[in-house]
């Protein structure tokens, strides 16, 4: 799966997900532009792909913004003359607005909104601003960071399931219209995963719920997603496109009444 000679875009890099495919892409040789709304996170990004001795630089952008997704490649393109994989893994995921973002009806257009240009319309820019320079020098690959969200239905997370939603149609999209131009895209859809922001609640009757329906019995670790993306950036991955990809430890490929120990019956 080697990477040596590439560079590589991780939006969200100061997170629990963005910061372990920052690292598993350095692992394999890519020079990382390490992307995240603040500055601390963005910092702490960098200097663990520096840890793992590839080059690295922390940009501090709202990729809500145009201007900052430019920015984001711009940044890659000035320091490494190119820019070759783009892991759209930014999200909305303040403790603040997700407790807002409820039912259709209970939620505010104005909390819709906020998700919605975070999580669509931040991909959607950045795949706008990454295209062009991947095709100039012969393709590259996009993956986008999706949830189970987008697989199943709540009650709960009415913004955040339909951009999810709206995330794997632009992976549809992207794959199919710049295929032919050396475009691979792929979206990873995370159900449970060990992050603080999942260790936070999970003690909640939901999340200890979401734990109980994975096959393995436990959350996703990060690094395991890190690896992931790592694989579908490389070229052995080079036939896989279009494609919508749990990394959910089973959690949505069972029956609703499947329960650990249940009688089988």
């Amino acid at each position: 799966m080697h990477l040596h000679g590439r560079s590589a875009i991780v939006t969200g890099a100061g997170g629990g997900v963005g910061m372990a495919t920052a690292r598993a892409l350095a692992a394999e040789g890519a020079s990382v532009v390490c992307v995240d709304v603040d500055a601390e996170g963005a910092l702490r990004a960098s200097a663990a792909v520096h840890a793992a001795g590839t080059p690295a630089v922390p940009v501090v952008v709202d990729i809500a913004s145009e201007a900052g997704c430019a920015e984001m490649v711009e940044a890659a393109m000035e320091l490494y003359g190119r820019l070759d994989i783009l892991h759209n893994n930014a999200a909305l995921t303040d403790p603040a607005t997700v407790a807002l973002d409820r039912g259709l009806c209970e939620t505010t257009i104005e909390v819709f909104q906020r998700v919605m240009d975070v999580n669509l319309r931040g991909p959607y820019l950045g795949c706008r601003a990454a295209i062009p320079h991947m095709t100039a020098t012969g393709g590259g690959v996009i993956v986008n960071t999706s949830s189970v969200y987008s697989l199943i239905g709540d009650d709960v997370l009415a913004a955040y399931s339909i951009s999810k939603g709206g995330l794997n149609a632009l992976t549809r999209h992207v794959a199919t219209a710049y295929g032919r131009k050396g475009i691979r895209c792929n979206s990873i859809v995370l159900g449970v995963v060990n992050t603080p922001t999942m260790n936070r609640a999970k003690d909640t009757p939901r999340v200890r719920g979401y734990v109980e329906a994975t096959l393995t019995g436990r959350p996703v670790e990060p690094a395991e997603i890190g690896a992931a993306v790592a694989f579908l950036a490389s070229d052995a991955a080079v036939s896989i496109t279009g494609q919508i990809i749990p990394i959910d430890g089973g959690q949505t490929v069972h029956t609703p009444w499947w329960r650990p120990g249940a009688d089988e019956s």
